[in-house]
């Protein structure tokens, strides 16, 4: 009788901990999509087709961004990021950072700075691991928004597209911010 309770107990605590995670995968991104829409953070990049086919992880177009990365003179460094840089290593490699990103007069975000301290509120930015390369003075932001899933229709469209095809539909992704930066993918957006 009691092996039967503590079987019960245990199986009982078991669901309740899935659900609780379960609900919490759904809320952040849901309070994600609601902080953007209602205060129109969504940030829109500019992006190109990297590999149209993963035949082991399904339908995703993996896409690069010209954004997210640029030589060290064209960004606004915050120079306390570089403070640690001075040995002869070629690669660093920084947590977090945040990227300020502010929209050109198409709508395309552009990145404008790169910190280690949390903008004001009322700036778009993205908080990303990033990457440092001292040989070609680069500075990449390491994302996590760089592969789109699409339908079966469209997969099957673009998996007889070339590169350049694809450029020309001038993709853009877009993306949901919250209110600490993370971002959560909204559309990929094609136009003829």
């Amino acid at each position: 009788m009691k092996i039967k309770l503590d079987c019960k107990l245990f199986f009982s605590a078991a669901l309740l901990f899935d659900l609780v995670v379960l609900i919490s995968l759904l809320i952040k991104p849901l309070s994600i999509r609601s902080y953007a829409e209602k205060n129109n953070k969504i940030l829109r990049l500019e992006c190109s087709l990297y590999d149209p086919f993963d035949p082991m992880k399904g339908r995703y177009v993996s896409l690069t961004f010209e954004e997210t990365k640029g030589l060290l003179f064209d960004l606004m460094i915050d120079e306390s990021i570089l403070k640690n840089t001075e040995d002869d290593k070629f690669k660093y490699d920084f947590p977090l950072v945040y990227a300020v990103f502010e929209n050109d007069e198409k709508g395309i975000s552009r990145l404008k700075e790169i910190t280690l301290e949390r903008p004001e509120e009322l700036k778009l930015f993205i908080r990303v691991p990033a990457h440092y390369y001292r040989n070609t003075d680069e500075f990449v932001l390491d994302v996590d928004f760089d592969r789109y899933y699409l339908q079966e229709e469209y997969a099957d469209k673009l998996d007889h597209m070339s590169a350049s095809r694809f450029k020309e539909l001038n993709p853009v992704l877009e993306l949901w911010v919250g209110k600490n930066g993370d971002a959560i993918q909204k559309d990929l957006v094609l136009s003829d």
